[in-house]
Parts: C-alpha cells; structure tokens; sequence
C-alpha cells in the first residue's frame, strides 16, 4: 500500500456514504461478477435494494456505447442484464450504475477485460484452470480458494488479482505451490494497485501446480468479489515516460517487462489529465497502466547521474512546462537534474510516483548556482473538501538570479529496483482552476430540474468563470452558466425541455477564466468524487479516513456526471426562503411549497442532508430535523431544526429531496438552501477602533447583536484586562436592550500601543446557558501628546 496517508484506528460502530442517496434511488451492493470481456455477451447481476423496474445501465467507459439488454423483470433485491462492450473499449476499471424507472443508483467499480471470463463455482475443492482466464469468485471468510494449472518447465505467465481495486476493504494474498505442495512464490501488495498484485513467474518444472489466493486476515463479505486474472500479459504497472502531450504518439518502456516497448497514443483533449493505456505482450495478452495527459516536453534521466556533476542536462523549454522522469534501479540510487533557470522564474515543482504506479517515497531537493540548497521536501499536507490528505513531494520557488540549478531527487528510505519510477513536473506558475461538484448523478425529469452545486478553488485567477456542458443531449442545459468573481459556490439547474431525449448518459462540465485583457486563461473539468462502498463511523460520529482506494478512483469516474432523463412530473417543489437561520438551543422552522398538477393528489414526503444533520435517534447527531408529509389540501408545510449542545457556529448548505410515487414509479426532486446557524447573541464594539491617551477615560458603547428569536439578558464579563486599563467587573445588558455604555480607565503610566481585553459573555437560552469566549475588546493608546512650551 502507497503512502499517501496513515488512515486512523477508531473504534467503528456503523458505516455511512458519503455520496447523497435519494429515497428514490436503488442501492446496489453488489455487481456479480465485477468483469466484463470486450467483444463478447456478459450475464451480470446485480443485488441490493430498491432495484424493481431496472431499465438499464450507466458506465463510465469512454467511447462507442455499450449495449445493454435487461434480462426479464428485475425485482427488489435482484436485476440482471447481457452487456456485450465493443470490442475497441478500452482495458481498465470504470464505474457501473443500475438506472431504474425510479432514477440512477451508487456506483460500483468493475473490470473491463479482454480475457475470457470464469466464475468459480461453489465448492471447496480446487478448480482447474486453463490460461489465459480471468475468474471471478466470492470472498469468502476464513477461506483458502485454490486452483490448480498445468505448466511446463520454463514456462512464464502473469497473475494478478483485483479485490481492493473494486473499492472494496479486500487484501488479498497469492501462493503458488509445485507438484509437490511447495511453495514456490507468495505475492501480496503492489504498490499502485492499493492492496492488490500483478506480478510475473517462470515455473522450474513440468507438470500440475496450484494457486492459493486468499484474504491475508481471513476476511471477506457476502457482497465481495476478487479476479484472478492469468496469462501472458506484462507484470507491469508504470509507464515510462508516465505521461505524454495531447494528441500524441510515442513508444514508451515497461521497466518493469524490458522487452516489452508499447506504442501509446492520446487523447485529443488537454484538460482530460488522466488514462489507462493497454499493455500487452507480443502477440500476447495485455493489462493496463496509467497514463497522464500533460502539456510539455518530456526528459528522461540519463545515467549516471548519481552526483550533481553528473546531472542529466535538461535543456529547458522556453515558454512552456517540462516534465523529467526517471527510475532508481537500485537501492541507494538517487538522480540529479541540471536546469538553467532566469532571475524572476516563478516555478512549481511536482513529484509523482505512487499515482503512476511506482513505489518510490519521493523527496526533492533545489540546490542554487552557488551550491547552496533552498528547499527540501517530501510529502505536503493538505486538506481538501474537509478530508486531509498527505501528497506527494511538491513546492514553488521564485528564482532570484540566473544560473544553472541542480534539483536531486531520490526515495526517503533509499530503496530501488524496477517498480522505483517517477516523475517530476516543473511549470511556471500561472493562473489555474480547481472545480468540484458534490453529487456525480442526476435523474432530472422531463420539463424539471436538479441543483448542481459547485464550488471554484482559484489561484491566480480573480473573476468570472464561464462553464460549459459537454456531452449533454438537446434538450439539457445549465443555468447559471457563469461563477460570479465574487463567489467560491454557486448551486447551477441542470434543467431538461421536454424535448430532452428519455436516456441514460454522461455529460461533462467545463469552467473557463479568462483575464481582462484575453492573455491568460485557465481551464478545467468540474471533478466529483463518489462514494465506493462505505466510510467508517466512530461512536461519536466522526468519520475516519477513507481508504486509498476509496479516494484514488479510475480517472473516467471523477470528471464526468452521470445523467438519467426521465419522464415529466406531476409536481415540483419551491423553497420560499433561501437562507433559514437558526439560534442555537432554539429551534427553526423553513416553508416547503408543493404546486401541484391538477391530477395529482398523492403525499410528498422529505429528507433533509448537509452540514450536522444527522438521525435524531443517533444522540450524538448535533442538528437534525422533523419534516411533515404534504398532502393535496395543503400546498405549503413547514419544517423544523433542532440543535444539540455541541452543534457547531456555522452556515452550510441543506440538500431538500422531496419524493413522491405515481403509478409504481418513485419520483425525487430536490432543492438546496443554506441553514445558518448562529449563538442567540454575539456583543461588539460600535465603531471603528477605540483611541485614547494615557490617563484618559474612554466612554465605549457596546452593542448586543442579539439574534431576532431571542431578548435575553447577556453578561459580557472581562478575562484578562492589560495593566494600566480599567473597566467594570461585569457588563449586563438587559433583557431587550440593545446597547450598553461604560468606561475604560487608562492609567497615567501605561505603555502606549494596541490593548487587548478578552472577554466572556453569557446568557441563559432557553434551559441552557450560552457561554462565548468573545468580544475581544481593542484599545490603541496613543502616545502623550505633548504639552505645549512655555
């Protein structure tokens, strides 16, 4: 397993998703088998909840559509289909959803293969195999599956297994054993592949061997699958160069298979980033491998280079990004690049190996002209969308003067071999973009529309960003289509005419900024981020991290959004207020209204998601909410927070789904606001920032700021005051009463400058005491003015 991040031991006490589920939606738990072979008919089944009147399949694979035809009825547990994927698609794994006359559910990962496929029947004994072969099985608990396979002296094949890279918490573990029950290899991590393996043996001997794979904890589920794929494909995971220009050609090694070049070609697009290319043996069987998409001349390292005055030359390109790659062959092998770089440089420098697939922990080192080295680094802390991650080697550096720079890079714990492969991306900072939507799947009714809320991360880059729908059918559009200069979030309608196609699909969103005078811009993909299978939840309520694979999915999932048009509904749903502000220890009631076709007259209910929302019956939830049925006497309802002791000052967007049934077919609209919570008070200052000189008294008037739901009393009492200022012990103000005056005594001695007195206020809300460690109170004492002459 890579070392992205270490993923904390909690005590679990129950699971959650963290993708937004509609109570419309199917929810699959499993895809039976997680495979399909190119080119030929595949019978899957899928089992879970809610899967009656399964009409079809969404995948994320690229390219010509694959086809798909229901096998009879499904029912609600169960749905099965013939899937029969072109034969040009590409190897990899992708994302699968079931879509129901109710709308699209979870997302589940699965294989797309060119091996013949096998399932493993249901028995103890081993199975005899024939390679090449790709077998699914169960993962069984406390289980040994074995396999038996004919071989002759000399012979070489590849194995691999894929479990954890399903998304599914499966380690697995490989054993071969000769004609004589020896074990003759055992395989289990590779790095790259999260908990899985491909690896390569030559057997020694003629005749029936075996094959073991099994959890290494002797765990497994009901619900989980692995593959044991065999043949004569490359035991490789990286790709060198790992990354290539768009729309491009260029023959790449496999370091790992040496006599195995491939030829590799791109996409057209230079905002997709990433791929998986096929890589195959002569007149062989074939795997896959990552690929990067980056604008930019590669460089390869050229040994040795083990010392700075043997540093690979890398004759920098003028403008534009560069990428250099290399490989430790061997442990204690480090690499040196010489770059000549100019006074006024701005450069980023981005290190990459586990997300090619290689095994290297990079650190990087600058060394200037002089010798001297201004930055050394690793891994880089960060936290995205509230989750913290540990990222690979990367820095900016501003370049103070001309000259030749050397930049080492080496592994932290000086290990090497083939599977060592890395890069380094180097690129003068400019302006650039970072959009993520939350929901990656919409079911959107015809003459309807769904919220999309997205929000824009810029660097560089201040104002409008311009966003454009690709892929969608006629019919789909976005409103709004522009992120205002002043916001970060915006919460779009992807709304569908009537005349929008009855389909199931994918669409992609762009965002485009453009500086004001046309010579800058910046371009990306709105990314998402899908839950696969479940994130763990401790006993208060606090998620742990989520495994690597659940965070490092197939790049053809996160930068596209899966859409299903469905026919038009009987109502629609309209949120009055689009803010609800709620005082803590109070409750906080919002207006749903219901406009109804005249035909209809069935009950709407609601769900309420986002923010500390959670289950009233789960104590430790701090936020939750009671939401009534409307029905058709009664357009308009009424919702109602509640908040627990530790609910937490903040304003966060709610996701309203309104559901409703009309004629067997369960139809979600949903609707966002934002609930802002806020104390009952919160006191201040009037005014700008209070000035005096020493011995003055100084008359402040401090301000309530109750909330409107409450008039208590409050009691702003002083923690700590600086030496030299006086002010009272307590400061009440009175049910009702807005502002309160009192004075701060300055001593004729006090030292002039910025005093700050914290202070602590309180107030009985309800049949709780509200406690803020605020305001801090800030006074600037003046120097003496100085007395005149005489």
């Amino acid at each position: 397993m890579s070392r992205l991040f270490a993923v904390c031991s909690l005590l679990l006490l129950r699971f959650c998703l963290t993708d937004a589920v509609c109570q419309a939606a199917p929810f699959v738990e499993q895809v039976d088998p997680p495979v399909l072979q190119r080119g030929v008919a595949n019978q899957i089944t899928l089992r879970g909840r809610e899967l009656d009147q399964a009409i079809d399949l969404w995948t994320s694979v690229p390219g010509e559509p694959l086809q798909i035809v229901p096998l009879g009825e499904s029912t609600p547990t169960e749905a099965r289909f013939e899937v029969t994927p072109p034969s040009s698609a590409p190897l990899g794994l992708y994302g699968l959803r079931l879509a129901t006359r109710h709308g699209l559910g979870n997302v589940h990962l699965f294989l797309l293969e060119e091996l013949p496929v096998s399932r493993r029947p249901d028995t103890n004994e081993p199975v005899a195999l024939t390679a090449p072969v790709c077998m699914a099985a169960p993962c069984r608990s406390a289980a040994i599956d074995r396999y038996t396979l004919d071989v002759k002296a000399g012979q070489r094949l590849s194995f691999e297994v894929v479990g954890s890279r399903l998304g599914k918490d499966y380690d697995p573990l490989v054993t071969l054993r000769n004609p004589a029950g020896q074990q003759i290899a055992q395989h289990d991590n590779d790095v790259g592949l999260f908990f899985d393996c491909r690896f390569s043996h030559t057997f020694a001997e003629t005749g029936v061997h075996t094959i073991e794979v099994s959890d290494c904890r002797y765990q497994g589920d009901e619900h989980w699958n692995y593959l044991l794929r065999v043949g004569d494909f490359p035991a490789a995971r990286w790709l060198l160069p790992s990354s290539l220009p768009p729309d491009s050609q260029q023959t790449v090694q496999l370091p790992e298979s040496p006599a195995t070049p491939q030829q590799i070609d791109t996409p057209e697009v230079a905002w997709q980033r990433e791929a998986y290319r096929e890589i195959r043996t002569p007149g062989g069987t074939a795997a896959w491998a990552p690929l990067a998409i980056r604008v930019g001349e590669n460089f390869l390292e050229s040994e040795p280079n083990d010392q700075p005055d043997q540093a690979t030359p890398v004759p920098i390109p003028a403008p534009g990004p560069f990428v250099m790659h290399g490989l430790f062959d061997r442990a204690g092998d480090v690499d040196w690049f010489a770059l000549e770089l100019k006074k006024g440089q701005s450069l980023s420098f981005t290190g990459v190996s586990r997300d090619l697939g290689g095994a290297a922990d990079l650190e990087l080192a600058l060394v200037d002209p002089n010798g001297r080295e201004l930055r050394r680094i690793d891994e880089v802390a960060q936290k995205v969308r509230e989750i913290s991650y540990r990222w690979e080697a990367r820095f900016d550096m501003n370049i103070n003067a001309d000259g030749v720079y050397q930049l080492l890079v080496r592994d932290m714990a000086s290990d090497g071999g083939p599977g060592f492969g890395y890069r380094v991306e180097v690129a003068e900072l400019a302006p650039s973009l970072d959009l993520f939507a939350e929901h990656a799947r919409l079911t959107v009714p015809q003459e309807s529309w769904q919220p999309i809320a997205i929000t824009a991360q810029r660097t560089r880059c201040a104002g409008p960003i311009e966003l454009t729908l690709l892929g969608a059918p006629a019919g789909v559009s976005l409103e709004p289509s522009v992120i205002p200069a002043d916001a970060s979030e915006i919460v779009c309608r992807l709304q569908a005419s009537g005349e929008a196609p009855l389909q199931v699909g994918s669409f992609q969103i762009v965002g485009r900024w453009r500086s004001d005078d046309g010579e800058q811009t910046a371009v990306a993909l709105v990314q998402t981020h899908p839950a696969i299978d479940q994130i763990e939840v401790d006993k208060d309520n606090l998620r742990s991290e989520p495994r690597e694979n659940q965070v490092s999915l197939p790049p053809s999932l996160t930068d596209r959004f899966a859409l299903q048009i469905t026919p038009p509904t009987p109502f629609t749903i309209e949120l009055p207020a689009a803010e609800t502000v709620m005082t803590k220890y109070q409750t906080a009631r919002f207006p749903i209204v219901v406009v109804r076709q005249p035909a209809f007259d069935g009950p709407v209910d609601f769900t309420a998601t986002g923010g500390q929302i959670g289950d009233e019956s789960e104590s430790r939830e701090q936020v939750y909410v009671h939401l009534p049925t409307a029905v058709a006497d009664q357009p308009q309802v009424e919702g109602e927070f509640f908040n627990r002791i530790n609910a937490r000052y903040e304003k966060k967007r709610v996701d309203l789904s309104a559901t409703t049934a009309v004629e067997g077919r369960r139809i979600t609209l949903m609707r966002t606001f934002d609930l802002d919570l806020r104390p009952a008070f919160r006191p201040a200052l009037e005014g700008d920032l209070p000035t005096a000189e020493p011995g003055q008294t100084v008359r402040l008037k401090m301000l309530a700021h109750r909330s409107d739901t409450w008039q208590g009393e409050v009691t702003l009492t002083p923690q700590q005051s600086p030496p030299g200022v006086e002010l009272p012990e307590t400061i009440v103000f009175p049910a009702g009463v807005d502002a309160v005056e009192f004075d701060v005594q300055l001593a004729d001695d006090i030292t002039p400058g910025r005093k700050s007195i914290r202070c602590q206020s309180t107030g009985e809300v309800g049949r709780y005491q509200e406690n803020l460690n605020e305001p801090n109170i800030s006074i600037n004492v003046q120097k003496p003015t100085p007395k005149p002459k005489t």
